[in-house]
């Protein structure tokens, strides 16, 4: 049972970095690594950065002027599960536009976690781009990354949140 609960707590950690990535909240985004944690990614945005501060402040800054990204997390295999240490895989599909740039994406992230009071957090984090295509952005962007709603609950539920829809 114990591990069921640790797959689980370790499946929500990859999700809460896309969507903490996708909505710029960099509070989350931070918190779901270890003090020294490192990340790394492929060709072509190769990159290492070090410590959870530093791998916030240098994404946040990345990200600053880009008013379209999506990250999607397809799946994550817990491939290796000891009682403090663990390790994962996580298929994500990632979209952004800047003014008429697209930029498509797919790769797997390769996770090192420990367990800290906290819960589980990523030591190691390593995203290898599988696919890389970019393009023009022929449609629209309906909402700006600065403009999504930080945290449903706190806008007085699901008729706020519904305000901001252009789905209605």
């Amino acid at each position: 049972m114990i591990a069921w609960v640790d797959q689980l707590e370790i499946c929500e950690l990859a999700v809460r970095f896309s969507d903490a990535v996708t909505r710029g909240d960099w509070d989350q985004f931070e918190a779901v690594f270890t003090p020294d944690a490192v990340w790394e990614e492929s060709e072509p945005f190769a990159a290492t950065l070090v410590g959870a501060r530093g791998i916030r402040e240098s994404v946040a800054a990345s990200m600053a002027g880009v008013d379209l990204y999506v990250q999607m997390p397809h799946h994550t295999v817990v491939t290796r599960l000891e009682r403090d240490r663990a390790s994962a895989t996580t298929t994500i599909e990632g979209i952004s536009g800047v003014d008429e740039l697209l930029v498509v994406n797919f790769g797997v992230y390769y996770d090192e976690l420990v367990r800290t009071d906290a819960g589980w957090r990523f030591r190691y984090r390593w995203l290898q781009n599988v696919y890389v295509e970019t393009g023009t952005l022929a449609g629209r962007v309906g909402i700006s990354r600065a403009d999504l709603v930080a945290i449903p609950g706190e806008l007085g539920g699901r008729a706020a949140v519904r305000r901001f829809s252009r789905c209605d």
